[in-house]
């Protein structure tokens, strides 16, 4: 392999970096860096070099190449690495499937390698976050009878998500919005079939404060006094999540917030 001073860029879509990837191993060259264009800060000495994107065809063809020669769980950790965001992830990609190709189908086992423990840390750290989030979404009801979710995942994980909701809620139609990324996805109850749909910031939910109210009172009620660990909540339910959870909203005094009444 040749080393290079070479800052390599890409358009930051997943066929992009495997493009990108495919290019150095082909060449065999390691560049200094490799960035997406919304990431790259050009510098005055580097060279740059734009990779343009593979057809459909080479990219299945250099991922079953790497499936064949390394393994194929190497497909799954390396859209994984792509997905966590992690700063520095395409190049120690690029690292851990050059050692994968020299060393082979054992080199996923060896976890003390840097490449291999890095890659595994991506991995874990986007499956930690979507499991989080299978019970830290909440919805609202919007005017146009549509639930909708937003969240600010650290990584890139909607993709990853939301077949679980799909299972869970296919008897509604609702939208999962990733408002960091501008991303969004629509399910749709009558076709059964998910898209990926442009939305406003401002959505217009219904004015339901006393369903918010009795979800609080819900959550208010579950818990133990004598065993409260903030610590604990923080770490399993991370405060830079409570921005979107309905229990961590604004104080509230059930007795005045809610009304209900019976018949006798």
């Amino acid at each position: 392999m040749i080393h290079t001073n070479q800052t390599v860029i890409y358009d930051a879509s997943i066929e992009g970096f495997i493009s990108a990837i495919r290019y150095l191993v082909m060449s065999k060259t390691i560049p200094n860096d490799i960035v997406s264009k919304d990431m790259h800060i050009p510098t005055i000495f580097e060279e740059v070099v734009e990779v343009t994107n593979c057809n459909q065809t080479d990219i299945n063809s250099f991922l079953l190449y790497l499936k064949t020669r390394i393994h194929p769980d190497v497909i799954k950790r390396i859209f994984y690495a792509y997905l966590s965001e992690i700063k520095g992830f395409e190049i120690t990609t690029l690292h851990y499937i050059i050692r994968g190709l020299k060393l082979g189908q054992h080199y996923l086992k060896k976890t003390t390698d840097e490449y291999v423990f890095d890659i595994n840390n991506m991995c874990s750290k986007v499956k930690r976050e979507c499991h989080r989030f299978y019970g830290l979404m909440r919805f609202q009801k919007t005017r146009d009878d549509i639930y909708y979710a937003s969240f600010e995942p650290d990584h890139n994980i909607i993709s990853l998500i939301i077949p679980h909701f799909v299972g869970r809620f296919n008897d509604q139609t609702w939208i999962i919005h990733d408002v960091k990324r501008g991303l969004a996805v629509l399910y749709e109850q009558t076709s059964r079939k998910t898209y990926q749909v442009n939305i406003d910031d401002n959505v217009d939910v219904e004015d339901d404060e006393d369903i918010r109210a009795l979800w609080r009172c819900y959550f208010d009620s579950l818990k133990i006094e004598s065993r409260i660990n903030p610590k604990l909540q923080k770490r399993c339910m991370p405060q830079r999540y409570w921005k979107y959870l309905t229990e961590k909203k604004q104080s509230y005094n059930c007795k005045t917030t809610l009304t209900i009444s019976s018949s006798s």
